[in-house]
């Protein structure tokens, strides 16, 4: 939603919240392709998940294509001074 609003104040240098959300979902895609790609190697049947990952491939990629920017978002507290860890 907040994409809507986003268009009306198009700012290409500005950080969109909608990067922000997208980000936290591709997040999210990609920890659940890894979750699922391990069950696969585990159970008698992989194939019986091949069609839920090949569905998360394309809300990724579908995402990526919509939203380019939204893995370079900076989120606060999150990404930010991450170099500190290590």
């Amino acid at each position: 939603m907040s994409r809507i609003d986003e268009d009306e104040y198009p700012g290409e240098e500005d950080a969109r919240d909608s990067d922000g959300s997208v980000k936290a979902a591709l997040i999210a895609i990609d920890r659940s392709l890894g979750a699922w790609k391990v069950i696969g190697e585990i159970r008698e049947n992989p194939d019986s998940i091949r069609k839920l990952l090949l569905d998360l491939e394309k809300l990724r990629l579908r995402a990526e294509e919509e939203f380019p920017r939204a893995r370079d978002f900076m989120r606060p507290g999150f990404d930010e001074n991450l170099d500190i860890l290590h």
